[in-house]
Order: structure tokens, then C-alpha cells, then sequence
């Protein structure tokens, strides 16, 4: 008995189909990004257009693969940028100060708060929901740093950060979200 192109065609098309069905892609690691700290051009909070209470606060839990793009980037050896002693007066407040504009266009820039010793060095990683990182770096001692964001899609992403002390060790962790317009 032979099966006309027809029967083939529709085996074909139902293998396929059934084969497609079983196979999906598996997701990945990601995060919940719910708001964002609005500042002006000084770095003002505007408490009533937006404020995340997690944002700009000591928080150890930080992805697995942000923490290691975090670990990848070297710690500066310059020694002319860190304030000497140890690290003092780092309080659940956190020593970054924000980011400012939030939300922002071409730029952000994040700054930290002074006072009490400086940190070594600050690294930091710019990620979206998916934990693909668009833009990391080091920040060495006490001061800002802008970062671009031209090359993202409006929307929210979130800068995880780690402050080091002069041993390159971790002592304070946290995130803040950002707002692209």
C-alpha cells in the first residue's frame, strides 16, 4: 500500500510539531525590579514621584552570576585614591549615597556619601531583570563615577554594588534601582 506525499507531509509536520512542544528554552536566573529612588539634578530624593525602600541599603544577597562579574573586575592598586585607617561609621544606611538624575536619559551618576573612613574601592554592575550585565567598573576611594546608558531600552535596571576594604576584602554589599527614560 503506498501512502501519498500527503500522509508524509502531515507525519512530518506532526513530528515536528510534537518535537518543538518538548523542547523549550530554559530560563535563566532573573529579578524583580518593582521601583526606583527618584532624585534630581543634585541628587535630591523627590519623595513623592518615586522612593524603593531597599534602594541604597546594605544588602549581602547578591546574585551568583553578578557576584561574579563582580569578582572578575581587578581592584585598583593605586594607593593615592583611598583613605587611609580602617572602615568606620558604615551603618545599614550604606555609604552610597545614590544615583542622580533618577530617572535618567544619557547618564546617571553614583556617588557616595562622605564621611567616616572611605572604602578602598567600589565595584559595580548595571543588570536588567535578566541579570545581563550592561555596564560594570571600579570605583577607587571616596567619589562618583557617571554612567552611561545610551546603549539601554527604557525601562528599570538595577546597580548591584560591593565596597572593599585595603585587604580586598567585602564588607558591604547592596543594589539600587535605576530608571531609564
Amino acid at each position: 500500500m503506498m501512502r501519498s506525499p500527503r500522509v508524509y507531509m502531515w507525519m512530518i509536520l506532526m513530528s515536528a510539531l510534537v518535537l518543538a512542544g518538548g523542547c523549550h528554552k530554559a530560563s535563566g536566573p532573573s529579578i524583580h525590579i518593582s521601583g526606583y529612588t527618584a532624585t534630581d539634578e543634585q541628587g535630591n530624593i523627590l519623595w513623592a514621584v518615586s522612593h524603593d525602600s531597599t534602594d541604597w541599603r546594605a544588602d549581602a544577597d547578591i546574585p551568583t552570576q553578578v557576584r561574579q562579574a563582580l569578582d572578575a573586575l581587578p581592584l585598583t592598586t593605586d594607593t593615592n585614591h583611598h583613605a587611609p585607617g580602617t572602615i568606620e561609621e558604615i551603618s545599614d544606611t550604606g555609604v552610597i549615597g545614590g544615583a542622580y538624575p533618577n530617572p535618567c536619559t544619557g547618564a546617571f551618576t553614583l556617588y557616595e556619601k562622605k564621611g567616616g573612613s572611605a572604602p578602598y574601592a567600589c565595584k559595580y554592575a548595571l543588570v536588567d531583570a535578566s541579570l545581563q550585565v550592561y555596564s560594570s567598573g571600579v570605583i577607587p576611594g571616596s567619589g562618583s563615577r557617571t554612567i552611561a546608558v545610551t546603549m539601554l531600552q527604557p525601562g528599570l535596571y538595577r546597580l548591584y554594588y560591593s565596597f572593599y576594604d585595603r585587604l580586598g576584602l567585602v564588607f558591604l554589599s547592596g543594589h539600587g534601582d535605576i530608571k531609564k527614560q
